[in-house]
C-alpha cells in the first residue's frame, strides 16, 4: 500500500512538473493570452480535469510559471552581482538595472506575463509568490543601505520600490509599440540616467 501511495505521489509530482514546463514554454513562445487549460491538456495528452488534481486552478499554475521567471532573473542577478565590487553601490545598482533590462529584452513574453496576470477581485496573492518578488528587492536594498546606513528596513523597501518603479517604467514604456519603441541602448541610457541621478542625490545630501 505504501509503495502504491509513493508511486501515485511521484506520478502527481511528474505531471505537475510537466504541466509547469509546458505552461512556461507556451508563455515564452506565444504570451500569457495563449495559455488555457484545454491547450495544456492537449499539449501533454491529459484531461482538463487532471490538471486540477495537481494545481488548484489555472491562476495557481500561472503564478508558478511567473515565479520560475522571477527565480531565473534572481539567478542572473546573483551570478553577475558576485563579481561587482561590494563597496561601489552605484556600480551594483547599474549592474542590476542592466541585467533587468537585458532579461526583459531576452524574455519579453515571460516578463510581460508577470505584470499581465491578474487575480480575481478579493483573492490574495499567495505568500510564496510574494516572497519570490520581494527576494529580488534585496539586489536594490543592499546597495541603497550602503549609501545611507541609518535607514530602517521599511524606508529601504520604499526606496527600493521607488527606484524599481522608475526603471521598470522606463523599460515598459520604452518597449510600447503604440508609443514607438525605443532601441535597447536608448532605453539603457535612460535607465542609467535615473539610477545615477538617484545615487547622486544621496551624495549631494552629504551622506
Amino acid at each position: 500500500m505504501a509503495e502504491l501511495k509513493s508511486k501515485a505521489l511521484k506520478n502527481k509530482e511528474n505531471r505537475a512538473e510537466k504541466l509547469l514546463d509546458e505552461a512556461c514554454a507556451i508563455i515564452a513562445d506565444q504570451g500569457l493570452s495563449a495559455l488555457s487549460a484545454r491547450v495544456l491538456a492537449d499539449k501533454i495528452g491529459c484531461s482538463v480535469g487532471s490538471i486540477y488534481n495537481v494545481y488548484h486552478d489555472l491562476d495557481d499554475l500561472i503564478m508558478r510559471a511567473n515565479s520560475r521567471t522571477l527565480v531565473d532573473l534572481g539567478m542572473a542577478l546573483t551570478l553577475t552581482q558576485s563579481i561587482v565590487l561590494r563597496d561601489d553601490p552605484l556600480k551594483r545598482l547599474l549592474t542590476a538595472a542592466r541585467i533587468y533590462l537585458d532579461f526583459c529584452q531576452a524574455n519579453p513574453r515571460r516578463w510581460a506575463a508577470i505584470f499581465e496576470h491578474l487575480l480575481e477581485e478579493g483573492r490574495d496573492i499567495p505568500d510564496w509568490h510574494l516572497e519570490d518578488h520581494y527576494r529580488l528587492f534585496t539586489f536594490i536594498k543592499e546597495p541603497i543601505a550602503d549609501l545611507k546606513a541609518d535607514m530602517s528596513d521599511e524606508e529601504l523597501t520604499i526606496l527600493a520600490r521607488s527606484l524599481f518603479s522608475g526603471v521598470h517604467g522606463i523599460i515598459s514604456l520604452g518597449r510600447q509599440i503604440r508609443l514607438k519603441p525605443l532601441s535597447h541602448e536608448v532605453i539603457w541610457q535612460q535607465v542609467e540616467l535615473i539610477v545615477t541621478s538617484f545615487v547622486k542625490g544621496f551624495a549631494d545630501e552629504g551622506v
